[in-house]
């Protein structure tokens, strides 16, 4: 089975299934090498900051992405109870091509790691639920193109006001468009982006 982007990256950076003989061993990483791993997590906090500012949301959730397995270098520098990174896969993974690949990675990791509240294993558990939600959402909008917004709940039973900013967050990523036609938001799926298209 392939490893996600979050597992690659992990990997890559922390040696946390590298391979000596027939056995996966940790290998601990350098003093320059935490520093250099700090730079690069602020580096790509700013990156995911701009791409919001010009309403690239899919750039910035793979700048996010890029910067979870840097988090574990930052010293306390960051909260632990808000990690940027993790609020913004969260948010736009649902709604991404393979979206549900890279969260159940995240949650593999996230459980290991005794530094991270539990919280943090439910948030991902909500999000893996709203990423099925999504695909029977987009499913339906396939079916029928320019449903109202408004009626969107009553159709899936789901509470409006916790859904409204989940649409809002597919519509960011290309997901989903909105039309205001007759004084309704209508709603039209575009398919899925992958996180593979996006150029930094």
């Amino acid at each position: 089975m392939s490893k996600t982007l979050f597992e690659k990256i992990s990997d890559w950076l922390f040696g946390w299934s590298e391979k000596k003989g027939s056995q996966r061993v940790k290998v601990t990483r350098s003093g320059f090498e935490k520093r250099q791993g700090e730079e690069k997590y602020f580096e790509l906090k700013e990156k995911c900051n701009e791409a919001k500012e010009d309403d690239d949301y899919l750039k910035a959730l793979k700048f996010a992405l890029e910067a979870l397995p840097y988090f574990e270098r930052v010293d306390g520098r960051e909260d632990i109870q808000v990690i940027w990174p993790l609020v913004e896969a969260f948010k736009y993974l649902p709604a991404v091509k393979k979206g549900r690949t890279e969260l159940l990675g995240i949650k593999k990791i996230i459980s290991s790691d005794p530094k991270l509240d539990e919280d943090w294993v439910e948030d991902v558990g909500n999000a893996l639920e709203v990423a099925e939600m999504m695909d029977e959402i987009l499913e339906f909008l396939e079916e029928n193109p320019g449903f109202p917004q408004s009626e969107l709940w009553d159709e899936f039973d789901v509470d409006g006001r916790k859904w409204a900013p989940k649409i809002d967050y597919a519509e960011r990523v290309g997901a989903i468009e909105k039309k205001k036609e007759e004084g309704k938001n209508k709603l039209f799926a575009q398919g899925k982006p992958r996180l593979k298209q996006v150029r930094n």
